[in-house]
């Protein structure tokens, strides 16, 4: 019969999420990855920009599409066994190729396969666990992510420096192999299926969903659907005009992003840098990310949504903008003093303020029974925005310069921030009074952050 005690019971119930961490491993260094490696099979920022365009544009429909498998089949085990043998296989079929073209097309089809695993896993957090300790155990799924992105980068810089990237990728494959084999012990069958629909019902469930996967469709994206989440979004009273010049920023936000992070890693080896120091580049990025979301979570948000942002977004700008002009004055080396200095500082500590900002402004400021199609639309559209800047950065950083590319995400950072600046000044006594975007002094960003982050400590000696 086994061990019916209702503690271990309640610990295995949930224990299936340290099977992410392998996984996460594998995940985590991927892009850098495969942008060195088209470089070193003779490929240029164009071929990279090609890659994380079609693969950010594969990911669109592939969130609808595996949506929709766990939806018909609800069999959360395989789907997970799915994304993670997937993976293992793509990481040993990238490691054979020896064609850019191939390459991005293997990208597209990671990007589809790699998407399967988001929506089974955290419909399994909320099927897993009781309501009331969903915030924890999504924070536990987020956490093994971070960690898992970390350590996969350490182990990146590391067999770089001392083995080719075709032996790096194999190495990772067998993470992924882990996690599958992991998930097949670990994951049960709960009775009890709920819908994705939850997602978004529960702040703490879309967070963390987009957070493991960035693009949530819930529904069909219909004509009649899109007709009226554009009415809404464009309706002329304050408060959706306010809605809309946010949806414009977030927009302009993803743009810059894009841009930025798509040719980042391939300008720092084209002036000269190692492979394992370009990678190290992103691991400082990283783990500051992760201190950052850590350190945001034990403090209290007072300034507000929009505030908040607006200085993130700021100082996101200001980075993006002195590597830029590092980038234009000085070697290699000083790409890699201010890399180390000022990268962390965009992806880590501003990314933290904003992500938790802007996705609990978003989710706070839709109401009513067509926030699943909104939320939706919402994703979707930084996936637009992500694959216009991808696209666009190969193209101006082969022509104009990496040092350009940089400077013009920075700028649209600082566009991004004045937008939302524009939207707090615009009819902000209404929108108190409406409840429809709230600027309260102890507001959500803190609570969530707090109870997705700091709660880990709690909840780690709780199961262990």
């Amino acid at each position: 019969m086994g061990n019916q005690n209702p503690a271990y019971l309640r610990k295995r119930s949930t224990a299936w999420i340290y099977s992410t961490l392998p996984a996460s491993i594998a995940l985590g260094p991927i892009s850098g990855i495969i942008t060195l490696y088209i470089l070193q099979l003779g490929g240029t920022v164009i071929d990279v920009s090609y890659a994380i365009a079609f693969a950010s544009a594969v990911a669109i429909p592939a969130a609808f599409f595996w949506g929709i498998v766990s939806d018909v089949f609800q069999r959360r085990k395989a789907q997970i066994v799915v994304a993670y043998s997937g993976l293992a296989a793509l990481l040993v079929a990238f490691a054979l190729m020896r064609s850019v073209v191939g390459i991005i097309l293997t990208y597209g089809l990671y990007a589809f396969v790699t998407a399967a695993s988001a929506t089974p896993q955290n419909l399994l957090v909320m099927e897993t666990s009781q309501r009331q300790k969903w915030p924890r155990v999504f924070s536990r799924l987020q956490y093994m992510a971070s960690l898992g992105s970390a350590i996969g980068f350490t182990i990146a810089v590391v067999i770089a420096s001392v083995l080719s990237l075709r032996e790096l990728m194999l190495l990772l494959s067998g993470m992924a192999i882990a996690s599958s084999l992991l998930t097949i012990l670990l994951v049960y069958q709960p009775h009890d299926k709920i819908s994705r629909e939850r997602f978004a019902n529960n702040l703490y469930a879309f967070m963390s969903r987009i957070f493991v996967s960035p693009i949530m469709i819930l529904k069909p994206p219909t004509l009649s659907r899109i007709r009226r989440i554009w009415a809404k979004i464009n309706n002329t009273n304050p408060s959706s005009a306010k809605l809309t010049i946010i949806y414009e920023a977030i927009f302009v936000f993803s743009l810059g992003s894009g841009l930025f992070n798509t040719a980042y890693p391939a300008g720092l080896n084209q002036v000269g840098l190692s492979q394992s120091n370009v990678l190290l580049v992103l691991l400082a990025g990283m783990a500051v990310q992760v201190i950052a979301f850590y350190v945001l979570g034990k403090r209290t948000m007072k300034a507000g949504y929009i505030p908040s942002i607006v200085n993130s977004l700021s100082l996101r700008s200001a980075s993006y903008i002195i590597i830029g002009v590092a980038f234009l004055f000085f070697s290699k080396i000083g790409a890699l003093i201010t890399g180390l200095i000022f990268y962390p500082i965009a992806s880590g500590i501003a990314y933290a303020f904003y992500y938790i900002s802007s996705n609990t402004l978003v989710f706070d400021s839709l109401k009513g029974a067509g926030r699943g199609s909104a939320l939706g639309a919402y994703t979707a559209l930084m996936g637009v925005g992500t694959f216009l800047g991808a696209l666009i950065s190969g193209y101006s950083s082969f022509y104009l310069g990496y040092w350009v590319t940089f400077v013009i995400g920075g700028i649209l950072m600082l566009g991004s921030s004045i937008m939302f600046g524009r939207a707090r000044m615009m009819g902000q006594t209404s929108s108190r009074n409406k409840g429809l975007i709230p600027e309260t002094k102890n507001n959500l960003i803190g609570n969530v952050a707090k109870t997705n982050l700091s709660s880990l400590i709690t909840e780690t000696k709780e199961t262990a």
